[in-house]
């Protein structure tokens, strides 16, 4: 018979003594556990029993309360990430700088760049270089090399 593999909550209580039973018995916690569902699930209904329809309608409101709550924050996320690019774009166009806030407290500052006319290290040593001989080919001949013998 094939097994699958679940994750499932048992009670503190109900699990001392599924262990206790395989210790007891000197088999596995799982035999023991399937032991006892095969147990339970075999065991006939009393009679005039009824057994009402599961429902989760408080759980069913909750969550449409929480998607409608999400909507909300989505929305007010959409609005400050906007808000947060016109900033920057402010930053950029006037200069100011902008502190950005986590939870009431600064995080990060944003400032435009610096604009200096320094020139590029590069450029102090132009000319101080000179090109001899082959630069594209190899350096050492090709009898030389030991991948193609």
């Amino acid at each position: 018979m094939s097994a699958m593999r679940s994750t499932v909550r048992i009670d503190d209580d109900l699990m001392i003594e599924l262990k206790a039973r395989a210790h007891a018995e000197s088999v596995s916690l799982t035999r023991i556990l399937n032991r006892t569902l095969r147990a339970g699930l075999a065991r006939p209904e009393p009679d005039g029993a009824r057994r009402r329809p599961f429902r989760q309608m408080k759980e069913a409101r909750a969550l449409a309360a929480r998607l409608k709550y999400m909507k909300k924050a989505l929305a007010r996320l959409e609005d400050e990430k906007v808000a947060r690019k016109l900033s920057f774009r402010d930053v950029h166009a006037t200069g100011e700088r902008v502190v950005i806030l986590k939870r009431g407290r600064p995080v990060a500052e944003l400032s435009p760049a610096g604009r200096s006319n320094a020139e590029y290290p590069q450029t102090a040593l132009k000319g101080t270089v000179t090109t001899t001989g082959d630069i594209i080919g190899p350096v050492v001949p090709e009898e030389d090399w030991d991948s193609l013998a």
